[in-house]
């Protein structure tokens, strides 16, 4: 509810985190982020076409982001369309379980060569 209800979220993790979910729910929801340069964030959040991405603890840096977002609704809806095309496309259940069974598929395949 409280995402659905947002303009926008901020992940200002300072944490290497690998996928964080709340990105993916944003992104589920048409919500771009604002989120930190580290761990795996990246690889979800790309800079200037789903959200930005900021060095983390930039405080400066981020302020300027949130600023930049608020005063851009266009630039918000845009963002969001981009963001929710990500999800849809690449974090679907569907999706998620056709990789990890290729995965297995892979490391029973391998077990049998051995």
């Amino acid at each position: 509810k409280a995402i659905s209800a947002s303009t926008f979220c901020i992940l200002p993790s300072l944490w290497y985190e690998n996928m964080p979910y709340s990105t993916l729910e944003a992104f589920s929801l048409g919500k771009p982020v604002i989120a930190s340069r580290i761990g795996g964030i990246p690889e979800v959040v790309h800079d200037g076409e789903n959200g930005y991405l900021i060095k983390p603890g930039d405080v400066p840096d981020l302020t300027r982001k949130i600023i930049k977002l608020w005063q851009n609704p266009k630039l918000i809806k845009k963002m969001g369309e981009e963001a929710r095309r990500v999800a849809e496309k690449k974090y679907t259940p569907t999706i998620h379980y056709k990789k990890l069974m290729e995965i297995y598929k892979k490391a029973i395949k391998d077990q049998k060569s051995e």
